[in-house]
């Protein structure tokens, strides 16, 4: 008996999810590509989940405002291809931020990438009433303060990156533009903290100022 509600189970998600795929590329893959692509904020709020919006207020304003802001990011990418729409399985790449500071009001259930090229995106997606929308995490008092901080350390570590980058000389520098025109972008942050003596963040960031843009 247990055998066959088991099967009956796994039937059944299967089905929920053969069901979904169309759903979420209709409510959502469709409408946030058109809404990146208007470089309309308004069009962009409106695809992310209405538990998530409900977190917006005076103190957490400047981290919404962050993440429209990187969904505009992606306006001028015309190649697109989506190569992942499934069930979000485990819950590790939800865990990324302190616990004490950010919480899911609703837990996303599929996750879709889509790549441009050299960057895949990956969004968190849960339904409600019929549409499918965007899941991000909401952040208290704790919440904020960490992100401000991280914002500090993030501009401290760009202009030390931008520092970098000026004081990079051929032919090191002509090697790794070489390399990253071969899309070897790892190869370039190797062979650049092999040069330097940089740790990988510091690298990273470097060849992302360095990569040429498309």
């Amino acid at each position: 008996m247990l055998k066959y509600l088991f099967v009956a189970c796994l039937i059944a998600a299967q089905v929920y999810a053969a069901d979904a795929e169309p759903a979420i590329r209709a409510s959502f893959v469709t409408p946030w590509l058109a809404a990146v692509r208007s470089g309309d904020e308004a069009k962009v709020r409106r695809l992310f989940h209405p538990k998530v919006l409900a977190c917006s207020n005076d103190e957490t304003r400047e981290y919404f405002q962050s993440l429209f802001a990187a969904e505009l990011k992606y306006r001028l990418r015309t190649e697109y291809r989506i190569t992942k729409i499934e069930p979000l399985k485990g819950q590790e790449a939800l865990n990324l931020l302190p616990p004490d500071g950010f919480s899911y009001p609703v837990q996303p259930t599929y996750e879709m990438d889509i790549d441009f090229g050299r960057t895949t995106v990956i969004r968190y997606l849960a339904e409600s009433h019929g549409s499918w929308y965007e899941v991000q995490p909401c952040p208290n008092q704790k919440g904020m303060a960490y992100l401000r901080e991280q914002k500090a350390k993030g501009q401290e570590q760009n202009q030390r990156a931008s520092r970098l980058l000026a004081e990079l000389k051929d032919p090191l520098r002509s090697e790794l533009l070489a390399l990253l025109k071969q899309e070897r972008k790892i190869d370039a942050v190797k062979k650049y903290q092999a040069a330097t003596g940089e740790d990988l963040t510091t690298a990273v960031m470097v060849m992302n100022l360095l990569e040429p843009t498309q």
